[in-house]
């Protein structure tokens, strides 16, 4: 993931959609939530978030890496875990930035 996508990235494009790609399927999530950690002094990245992504309810992709498509970010590789169903009949995934 390229160092300049930042949850400030993100932020700019809360609610808006993603292709998410897995060889020949693909559907479109959008980014429900940016979620930052506490800031740190070391380590890779010292200010970590995690993202939460929508995709339709009934949607089943297991925990691993998918290429995520966005028109102002471009595409680049992200592994997400379902963490389960929310309000609006929708499934959640979360990626983090740590």
């Amino acid at each position: 993931m390229p160092a300049d996508l930042t949850a400030d990235a993100f932020e700019t494009h809360l609610g808006s959609e993603f292709t998410v790609i897995d060889g020949d399927a693909s559907i479109v999530m959008k980014l429900a939530a940016v979620q930052r950690a506490p800031k740190r002094t070391h380590g890779e990245r010292t200010e970590p978030f995690s993202l939460v992504f929508s995709a339709p309810q009934g949607t089943a992709w297991p925990q691993r890496m998918y290429t995520f498509e966005h028109p102002a970010l471009g595409s680049t590789v992200i592994f997400v875990v379902p963490i389960g169903p929310g309000d609006d009949h929708v499934m959640l995934y979360e990626a983090v930035f740590n």
